[in-house]
Order: C-alpha cells, then structure tokens, then sequence
C-alpha cells in the first residue's frame, strides 16, 4: 500500500524539483493524470571521460521506472545510453544497473541520493564485480588493465 494519489504526486514533484536544482539537470513536469509506474528519462554528466571503446561518461541516458509504491519502493533504472562499463548493461543487452548504493533504499531516500549514486558509478566502475554478459564482461576486463 503507497501514500495517497495526491501526496505521491507532491513528493515525487518536490523530489523531481530538488534533483534539477541540484544537479542542474532537465527533468519533466508531472501531470496530475499521470500513470504509474511512471517512466522518467534523465540525462547526467559524469565528471570522469575514459578513453575506452565506446565509453562516453561525459553523458548519459536513463530512465527512472517509478511505480505506485514509491517511496515505499525505490525506482528502476533501464540504461538508454550506449555505455562501456562493466556495472551497467548496454540497452541492447537489457540496460539492467548493478550497484549495491541503489539496493540501501528505505522510505527516507529520495531521487537525488539515487541520482547521485548512479552518476558516482559511471565515474567508478567496479571492475571486480561485472554483470554476467559479454560486454559487461569486456568492460571489466579493460578497465581492470587500463584503471
């Protein structure tokens, strides 16, 4: 059971509203109609540019799943953009993010922290710890030799 219709709007648009201010980042407005779980696609910066194939961290795309049971439930992440890491699957290959900060969620979390956890894993990856596919498992490869 989550918090009522309206005040899950207001917090999810305070949270929403704290993430831009913060990280200077575009976020969209939400509808009173709105659906859930609601899809929010998200574009951050990381301060780190590796030099590896097809790694782009500078920017990327994902979007945030939130269902109805939020704040309850932290969101989902679906990666959207191309990316050379050993945490985080390619969108061809799922776009599934494997980070244990995104697991600490309690009732107290916001967006922000989430956020906040999802660009420090782009400019650290974990190369000791890689999803189980084969670009995740390349990834991990080259940065555990070139880090």
């Amino acid at each position: 059971m989550g918090l009522p219709r309206a005040l899950l709007l207001k917090r999810l648009r305070n949270e929403l509203t704290m993430l831009s201010e913060e990280l200077w980042i575009p976020v969209p407005e939400i509808p009173s109609e709105a659906e859930f779980p609601l899809e929010i696609r998200l574009s951050v910066k990381g301060t780190k540019g590796y030099s590896a194939p097809g790694v782009k961290a500078e920017e990327q795309a994902f979007t945030l799943i939130i269902g109805d049971d939020f704040p309850y439930e932290r969101p989902k992440v679906r990666w959207e953009s191309p990316i050379f890491h050993p945490n985080i699957m390619s969108p061809d290959e799922g776009g599934l993010v494997c980070v244990m900060a995104l697991d600490h969620w309690t009732f107290d979390s916001d967006l922000l922290s989430f956020v906040c956890a999802l660009t420090d894993l782009i400019n650290n990856p974990n190369p000791h710890d890689p999803l189980r596919t084969p670009t995740c498992a390349k990834a991990a490869e080259w940065f555990l030799g070139n880090m």
